[in-house]
C-alpha cells in the first residue's frame, strides 16, 4: 500500500465546538482537506497553513462535485502519498455517503480510518431543547432520510404510525407536505406535535414549531428553507421546558468584531458564548519592532524607576523583546509598575508582574493623573508604546521627570478586502464592536474603497478616544462603561434587542 491515508470525518452538525478531539488532530495533520457544503469553515483555522483545500460541497440540485468523483479524487490523493482529510458534515455514515468512499478506498488500496460525527439526528432536536427519547413518552427514535428519489410510496408509512418512538426526517425540507401527509393518511393523529429545525447547532438556528396537520404552512410563511431536519412526536412538545440555546441574550444577532485576528479571541468568544453570530473582520494588525531596535532601554532598565503600559500589546511586546534578550523579569524587581486599565494589568499578570497603579477609567488623562501623584523629580518612566499611542502620558509627566516612550509594536491596516467588508455587510447585521481608535479610522478607509455608505447597525466603542473618532464620522456609537472586553460585552447585551429563533 502507498504511504497516503485518508481520513473519513464527521465534522459534527455545525457548532465547531461539537468536533471530537481526535477529528481535531487529523485536521491539523492533514496535507489535503476535502470538505462539504454543511461543514462549518470555522472548522479549517487550525488546519495547516500550507494545506490543499478542495471544496466538494453538495445542496439540492447543485452539486459542486458529482460524488463518484469525489470517490477518485479521495483515492488518487491517498495514492499521492498525501495525508487527506475528508469532512463530511454530520457523521460520514448516516446518510452522508461515506461508505460509498470508503469502499472506493479500499478497492484502490488507499488506506483510511473513520472518526464517527455527533449527527444533527440528535444534536439538532437537543440544541432546540427537544428530547429524541424521554422517559413515558418515547423509548426509541427512530432516523429516515426525508429526500426521495421515487414515489414517497416507496416508506412504509402505515409501520411508522404504528412506532412509538420519534419520527426524524433529515433533509426532507422541500418534502414536508408529503411527509406529513403521508403520515395522517396512515393513521398518525393530525395534532401530533411536529417541528422543523433550520441550521441546526449554527448561531442563526431556527425552530418552527406546529402539528401535522399545521407543519407545512408554518414552515412556508417562516421562510425555511433548507438545510433542516423534521421532528414527529409528542417530545417536541418539552421545547418549552428544554430549551436553552436560541434563549441566550444575543441569540439571534449578528456582530462584527473589527478587533486584530490575534486578539479578537476573548472579545468573540464571550459575543459567541452570549448566542451571537461572530463575522471577524480584522481592521488592524499588530506588527512587533524588532528588538534590536529598542534594546537599548532594556539594557538601561536599572536607569528606570517606573515602567507604564497603555495597551496589552505594549505588555506581550515589551515581554517579548526582554524575554528574546536573555533578560527574565527578574531585571524588572526594583521598578513599580503602572497600567491603564484592568485589561492590561491582566495581561501584565500573566507574566507573574502585579500593577501598583491602575486607574479607575482605562484613559490616558486618568493614568497622567494617577501617576503624577506618585512621581517625583527623581523618577525616570519608561513608556513601551505603538506607533500610534498618544501623547498624553509623556506630555504631562514629562513636567515632572524624564519619560522615554520606545515604540515597540506598530499598529497596521487589516488586510480585509473591500469585497469581503461588502459581502459581509450585505446581510443583516446588528452590530459593529471597535476597541481602538484604528479600528474605525481603518473600517472608515474600507468603507470608502468599497464605495458603500456606513451600516445602519448600532456601532459599539470601548472608550471615549474610539468614540470620539466615531463622533467625527457622524456615529453616535453606544460606549461600555469600562474600557475593557467584558465592559464592551455587557453594552452590546444591554443595547441590543432581544430575537428568537
Amino acid at each position: 500500500m502507498d504511504k497516503g491515508y485518508v481520513y473519513l470525518i464527521g465534522a459534527g452538525p455545525g457548532d465547531p465546538d461539537l468536533l471530537t478531539l481526535k477529528a481535531s488532530k487529523a485536521l491539523k495533520s492533514a496535507d489535503v482537506i476535502v470538505y462539504d457544503y454543511l461543514s462549518n469553515n470555522k472548522l479549517l483555522e487550525d488546519c495547516k497553513p500550507d494545506a490543499e483545500y478542495i471544496y466538494v460541497g453538495k445542496q439540492a440540485a447543485n452539486h459542486a462535485m458529482k460524488q463518484e468523483d469525489i470517490n477518485q479524487l479521495l483515492a488518487e490523493k491517498g495514492k499521492a502519498g498525501h495525508t487527506v482529510a475528508r469532512l463530511k458534515g454530520g457523521d460520514p455514515y448516516v446518510f452522508g455517503r461515506g461508505g460509498e468512499e470508503a469502499i472506493e478506498l479500499r478497492k484502490q488500496g488507499v488506506r483510511f480510518e473513520t472518526i464517527p460525527g455527533i449527527t444533527s439526528a440528535i444534536a439538532g432536536p437537543s440544541y432546540a431543547g427537544i428530547p429524541v427519547t424521554h422517559r413515558g413518552v418515547a423509548r426509541s427514535f427512530h432516523v429516515m432520510t426525508g429526500h426521495f428519489k421515487d414515489d414517497y410510496a416507496e416508506w412504509d408509512w402505515e409501520a411508522l404510525t404504528r412506532l412509538d418512538g420519534t419520527l426524524i426526517f433529515l433533509m426532507g425540507i422541500g418534502n414536508i407536505p408529503r411527509i406529513t401527509q403521508a403520515l395522517i393518511e396512515s393513521g398518525k393523529a393530525a395534532d401530533t406535535p411536529a417541528a422543523v429545525i433550520r441550521w441546526a447547532t449554527y448561531p442563526i438556528q431556527k425552530t418552527v414549531v406546529g402539528t401535522l396537520e399545521t407543519l407545512a404552512d408554518d414552515v412556508e410563511k417562516a421562510g425555511i428553507k433548507p438545510p433542516g431536519l423534521i421532528v414527529v412526536g409528542p417530545v417536541v412538545d418539552y421545547r418549552d421546558v428544554m430549551s436553552t440555546f436560541e434563549n441566550r441574550p444575543l441569540f439571534g444577532q449578528k456582530i462584527i468584531v473589527t478587533r486584530s485576528r490575534a486578539q479578537a479571541g476573548r472579545l468573540s468568544g464571550l459575543i459567541e458564548t452570549m448566542g451571537a453570530e461572530v463575522v471577524e473582520l480584522p481592521m488592524i494588525e499588530i506588527e512587533k519592532q524588532p528588538v534590536a531596535k529598542w534594546v537599548n532601554y532594556i539594557e538601561t532598565l536599572k536607569s528606570y524607576t517606573w515602567i507604564v503600559f497603555t495597551s496589552q500589546n505594549a505588555v506581550e511586546a515589551f515581554m517579548d523583546g526582554l524575554y528574546s534578550t536573555g533578560v527574565d523579569a527578574r531585571q524588572l524587581g526594583h521598578l513599580k509598575l503602572a497600567s491603564i486599565g484592568s485589561g492590561t494589568a491582566k495581561a501584565l499578570k500573566a507574566y507573574g508582574l502585579m500593577s501598583d497603579v491602575v486607574p479607575k477609567r482605562a484613559i490616558s488623562e486618568a493614568l497622567a493623573e494617577l501617576m503624577k501623584e506618585n512621581l517625583t523629580s527623581g523618577d525616570k518612566v519608561l513608556v513601551p508604546s505603538g506607533n500610534l499611542a498618544s501623547d498624553v502620558l509623556k506630555t504631562e509627566l514629562s513636567t515632572i521627570c524624564t519619560v522615554d516612550m520606545p515604540v515597540v509594536y506598530d499598529t497596521v491596516i487589516g488586510k480585509e478586502s473591500a469585497d469581503h467588508l461588502k459581502e459581509v455587510l450585505a446581510g443583516d447585521v446588528h452590530g459593529i464592536t471597535f476597541t481602538s481608535a484604528s479600528t474605525v479610522r481603518n473600517f472608515n478607509a474600507m468603507i470608502e474603497k468599497a464605495g458603500i455608505t456606513w451600516p445602519a447597525s448600532k456601532c459599539f466603542s470601548i472608550g471615549p478616544k474610539t468614540s470620539k473618532v466615531l463622533n467625527e464620522l457622524g456615529v453616535e456609537p453606544v460606549e461600555s462603561d469600562d474600557a475593557t472586553i467584558d465592559s464592551l460585552v455587557t453594552c452590546i447585551e444591554k443595547a441590543l434587542p432581544e430575537m428568537r429563533g
